[in-house]
């Protein structure tokens, strides 16, 4: 078991735009600060890992981890708290290292999710990592009960805990997760596993431009990423996250009134459809993502592109297995997760061999799919051989072929 303190200055963005000459010796501070208080407790921090102004750190007990961030945060507070706050989150659990220095798996990744619920100032603790050190905690602090939370992986909610003391700030606003921002994101069926580099890259795509296409062959893993995806950048449109599956609708003069459906817009009478979208959302700060839109191109691009003109608070994603082709647009192409052959060398299970970034162009010309991140199974995988050998790596032949053997098990 491994327990990890996730760290990042919250409005980082903001504060560099605002006052670049302070942040800066702001956060050589911050960070020597961080290295210190992690040292001092046993733990260790991959300086490549973490985005950002963010830090990753690992320790051998909870215990370390959260004594780690008090007196990280109280030094933080007095030092550099007038520039900004930092939010921290520990979380502990089973672990892989990548290499030599570097984790990753599922304990980092819901620690992250635990993080993103925070406030600058504030330290939450999971219900494993409070388990582990109630008889080990500082002195002078206690845990504050918040209750169960529904993360931003849209998975398991998990019960969490405030990092109380009398030198930390006491009163915050609510957790920031999904259900505290207006959204009809769907629940998905399965967890995204192997994902985390194209989110980072799909999640900065969205900051940068109002118009993100996630173009693949069917299969790739678009929806699914879109899912989590629109859970990441909840916190960045807090007038909502809407959801539209196109894939049923027979033509694509049906798909503003599925958008309408979707984000509450009325019609009005003399009004187009599109246009009580654009009076809806014109002075709103929106994502709308839409999904399958290959089949309903046209309809699709005339709405995105009314809503681009017209309301210059809304951003869209798309997944579609072809470009949108309105101007502006950026087309981030979907890699598979390609496998290797079944007698390879039995390996580390998930281990990441990340290669080139995913293609992104605003040209809607045919691209190549670049391999973005690459998977190892052992060759004693419970996955079928067939999913194994899948000569794409489609994520959706391997879910299903994943729920095949579960079902194959159940009986």
């Amino acid at each position: 078991t491994v327990a990890f303190l996730l760290t990042d200055i919250e409005g980082s963005s903001a504060q560099w735009d605002a006052d670049p000459a302070s942040m800066g010796p702001a956060v050589v501070r911050h960070y020597a600060i961080l290295d210190e208080a992690v040292a001092r407790h046993g733990g260790v921090r991959p300086v490549e890992q973490g985005e950002g102004d963010s830090i990753v750190a690992a320790f051998s007990r909870a215990t370390d981890g959260i004594a780690a961030a008090l007196d990280a945060q109280r030094q933080l507070l007095a030092e550099v708290g007038d520039h900004f706050r930092v939010r921290m989150a520990v979380h502990a659990g089973e672990a892989q290292l990548r290499d030599e220095g570097n984790y990753f798996g599922q304990t980092v990744i819901r620690c992250a999710r635990l993080r993103a619920l925070g406030h600058g100032g504030q330290v939450l603790v999971s219900r494993t990592a409070a388990d582990l050190s109630l008889d080990g905690l500082p002195e002078g602090t206690e845990l504050l009960d918040l209750g169960e939370v529904r993360l931003r992986d849209l998975g398991r909610r998990e019960h969490v805990f405030q990092l109380r003391h009398a030198e930390l700030p006491a009163e915050f606003p609510s957790l920031r997760g999904p259900d505290s921002v207006a959204n009809n994101l769907p629940i998905p069926l399965t967890s995204l596993v192997g994902r985390e580099h194209e989110l980072v890259q799909l999640m900065e795509l969205v900051g940068e431009h109002r118009l993100v296409t996630l173009a693949g062959t069917g299969g790739a893993g678009k929806t699914r990423l879109a899912v989590q995806l629109g859970a990441d950048v909840l916190d960045r449109f807090p007038d909502g996250v809407w959801w539209t599956e196109l894939a049923p609708l027979a033509s694509g003069d049906d798909v503003a009134a599925a958008v309408a459906r979707a984000c509450g817009a009325t019609e009005v009478a003399g009004a187009s459809v599109a246009d009580a979208i654009a009076a809806r959302l014109v002075d709103r700060d929106t994502l709308i993502v839409l999904d399958n839109c290959e089949h309903v191109l046209d309809g699709s691009s005339d709405l995105v592109n009314t809503l681009l003109l017209r309301c210059p608070r809304v951003h869209v994603v798309a997944t579609s297995r072809e470009p949108l082709g309105v101007p502006g647009e950026v087309i981030w192409r979907a890699p598979s997760l390609p496998l290797p052959p079944v007698d390879r060398p039995a390996a580390p299970a998930w281990r990441d061999r990340t290669s080139r970034s995913p293609t992104t162009t605003r040209q809607r010309s045919p691209r190549s799919v670049s391999d973005s991140t690459a998977y190892r199974w052992r060759s004693s995988s419970p996955l079928p051989a067939c999913v194994r050998c899948h000569p794409n790596g489609s994520p959706a032949a391997s879910t299903i072929a994943s729920g095949s053997s579960r079902a194959g098990r159940a009986r």
